[in-house]
């Protein structure tokens, strides 16, 4: 093979990789991990991988904190979750652990947290039936921690919501 047969051959292979992950961001924005991770699946070489993504880099179609920002931002707006759910859903998607954090944090204060749990905690309890009232408020309590509040901001909608005796959580 000649070295102009190579080298249109790993043309091919960054043209046919930029263009698959061009079509992917074009459905919607990708972390950088969820692309390397599509790309390696459809058999890209590494060093192709690492070239398409620097290139998407560059470009700005790319960016890690841009994604979280815009992902926790939209989030927010269709769903009552909190921080710790956030935090682990960019995780998954392959955002740092720190840089998730911090995103959260500065686009989640403690003010919407706990209206986000006040919120989330309505509607839960308009789909309940009435029940005992301590288990209601373990139930609650449990579903609010379960969507990623602080166990304290659960605590204190719980007893906003179904009064002031603690059984049922810590």
């Amino acid at each position: 093979m000649s070295d102009g047969a190579r080298s249109g051959g790993a043309r091919d292979e960054s043209k046919r990789a930029l263009d698959l992950a061009l079509r992917w961001l074009a459905a919607r924005a990708r972390t950088e991990r969820e692309l390397r991770e599509r790309l390696q699946q459809r058999g890209v070489p590494p060093g192709v991988v690492d070239a398409t993504l620097e290139r998407l880099r560059q470009w700005g179609y790319v960016d890690d904190r841009a994604f979280a920002e815009d992902y926790v931002e939209h989030t927010l707006t269709v769903r009552y979750i909190g921080p710790r759910r956030l935090v682990e859903e960019l995780r998954r998607r392959g955002i740092d652990a720190r840089l998730a954090t911090e995103v959260v944090a500065g686009r989640l204060p403690p003010d919407r947290e706990i209206d986000l749990a006040r919120a989330a905690a309505r509607r839960r309890l308009e789909m309940w039936r009435k029940g005992d009232p301590a288990a209601m408020r373990g139930r609650l309590y449990r579903f609010l921690t379960g969507r990623g509040f602080d166990p304290e901001t659960a605590a204190r909608v719980v007893r906003e919501h179904l009064g002031d005796e603690e059984a049922g959580f810590p």
